[in-house]
């Protein structure tokens, strides 16, 4: 009879010793998942700002086409540097 609170006393600290691991192998997870969302967001933007320039040399405009219909943005002025020179010439 002595020998079955034993197991479960073992089983329990084997539980406990494991559970710092556990936790340890969770929160590199989520660091990781929280690292691949963030390249992914600077990838993005990268990517956004290359569109953007090849938009301004063929066109001229920095809106790309995703942005004229959006309100608030589709005025070019707030964006684009040229047009505020453009008086001065």
């Amino acid at each position: 009879m002595s020998h079955n609170p034993n197991r479960a006393e073992r089983r329990e600290d084997a539980l406990i010793d494991m559970l710092p691991h556990v936790l340890i192998a969770v929160m590199l997870a989520v660091a990781a998942l929280l690292l691949v969302t963030f390249m992914s967001l600077l990838d993005d933007m990268n990517e956004r700002g290359e569109q953007r320039r090849l938009q301004q040399r063929t066109t001229g405009s920095l809106l790309l086409l995703d942005e004229l219909g959006v309100p608030g943005v589709s005025d070019g002025r707030a964006l684009s540097a040229s047009a505020d020179a453009s008086p001065l010439r």
